[in-house]
């Protein structure tokens, strides 16, 4: 998993009842604030987890989110479930669990994070600046926060208007791609070439990242049917 919000770039899945997981659970042992669990690394999902279904549930929730985002914000509703299910693990990496922040987005301060408190993640490595992240809402709350700021902070809107400027009908899946090329190239994530491809790869089919297409790819969320690459 790989993410880049303020600041320096870094490359980088707690029980969802009855698939309703909208607000950080408690932070508690379970949860590894500390990282004590030696075989549960800083950025990576909760061992165990995500079952199939897990993944299943999160996806039920992000996808009308995402199409929220892309109605508001004109940013790819493909692109924004993606990123959200690689940087949060579905919803199981400690900054999702205990913060609700599914992007790994940073808290540089009170005003920066429309006066959102912060979750630290004490274990996390020297050579990432910045321990202290948004903490959020729900789920709606975070995708809609980052896709505003993909849309208006001048280091991403150019490829947000370039997306924005092609007509809903005649959008494509390659210019999803173009957008997450473009926002990664300015900054975004610290290997744009590798992010692209693993996001590609999470649109092509979400349940199990892949280079092959499934039925149930994220393209839909975004692309008129008739406008579907294979």
């Amino acid at each position: 998993m790989s993410f880049l919000k303020i600041g320096l770039a870094f490359c980088v899945l707690a029980t969802v009842l009855a698939g309703a997981h909208l607000a950080a659970l408690p932070t508690s042992p379970d949860n590894d604030p500390d990282c004590k669990q030696l075989n549960w690394g800083p950025y990576d999902p909760k061992p165990g987890y995500p079952t199939v279904a897990e993944r299943r549930a999160f996806l039920d929730q992000i996808k009308p989110l995402a199409q929220e985002a892309e109605e508001r914000f004109q940013v790819p509703a493909a692109a924004i479930a993606a990123m959200a299910l690689q940087e949060s693990g579905y919803g199981y990496t400690r900054t999702s669990l205990n913060a609700n922040n599914l992007f790994g987005y940073k808290w540089t301060s009170r005003s920066a994070s429309g006066d959102r408190g912060r979750y630290t993640l004490t274990c996390q490595p020297a050579r990432d600046p910045g321990k202290n992240y948004i903490v959020f809402r729900d789920y709606r709350d975070a995708v809609l926060f980052v896709s505003e700021r993909l849309a208006k902070n001048p280091r991403y809107q150019k490829a947000t208007l370039a997306y924005a400027s092609i007509a809903v009908d005649k959008r494509t899946k390659s210019d999803v791609i173009s957008w997450i090329s473009a926002i990664a190239k300015a900054g975004y994530n610290c290997c744009p070439e590798k992010y692209e491809n693993q996001l590609t790869r999470a649109m092509n089919d979400p349940m199990s990242p892949s280079d092959h297409q499934s039925v149930d790819n994220l393209y839909i969320l975004s692309i008129k049917p008739g406008n579907r690459e294979p």
